[in-house]
């Protein structure tokens, strides 16, 4: 049997369909277009620029670079999550050891054993409370106001404050409820590192609102004052 071994330099164009029983070597060449690939072996390096659109699974044995950005959505389960840098968004996590930089959204997490950074600009919601901080550089005579909040989906107050003006100082809790129109408070605090006697915390409901004031009776007086309402 005569064996024909042709020597191709070039292109090869099929027009139709090629059958055959058994092949055994290599398949080399460039395709500028292809419709359909149902299967490629033994691809040693996979460089790609441009689109691409999957459908079915896609199995990365070892690791993944994204140096731009991803849009869209990426779905999977992860019970564990040892190290995420800079996460912008995280809708659940099970269990989060080590998180460094800025998390701007977190919907739920069930643990979070380690958070490298965390500030609140605003307030702070945790459930149905609410933490908020204001402060009160100078005092003037009188009503000096520091929070102002709808009374509806609260019932009680509980801020911890600092206070001072020159050497005179004093640290302390101001807890105060209410119920309709009426409200009670009461101040816990240190004793005076000189005297503070003359600045004093009240609450009040003013149009549906529960004002928490600090009412100096001189000028020049520092209120710093962190506050949960529950």
């Amino acid at each position: 049997m005569k064996i024909f071994q042709p020597s191709v330099t070039g292109s090869i164009e099929v027009s139709g369909s090629v059958t055959a029983d058994s092949f055994t070597g290599s398949l080399q060449g460039t395709a500028s277009y292809a419709v359909t690939a149902s299967y490629v072996a033994n691809a040693s390096s996979f460089p790609f620029t441009g689109s691409a659109i999957i459908t079915g699974s896609l199995i990365v044995t070892g690791s993944t670079t994204s140096t731009l950005g991803f849009t869209g959505s990426l779905l999977g389960t992860a019970t564990t999550a040892s190290y995420v840098l800079n996460a912008v968004s995280a809708s659940y996590a099970s269990t989060a050891s080590y998180l460094l930089g800025g998390v701007t959204s977190a919907s739920y997490a069930d643990t979070s054993s380690y958070s490298n950074n965390f500030t609140v600009n605003s307030t702070l919601v945790i459930d149905q409370t609410l933490t908020d901080y204001a402060s009160v550089a100078s005092t003037i005579v009188g009503s000096n106001n520091l929070f102002t909040q709808a009374t509806g989906s609260h019932t009680s107050a509980f801020g911890k404050y600092t206070l001072y003006s020159g050497a005179n100082s004093r640290a302390g809790e101001f807890t105060t409820s209410w119920n309709g129109t009426v409200t009670t408070y009461t101040d816990t605090s240190t004793t005076d590192i000189g005297s503070t006697s003359t600045i004093t915390f009240t609450s009040t409901i003013v149009t549906g609102n529960i004002q928490i004031n600090a009412v100096a009776g001189s000028s020049g007086w520092t209120v710093k004052m962190l506050t949960t309402f529950i």
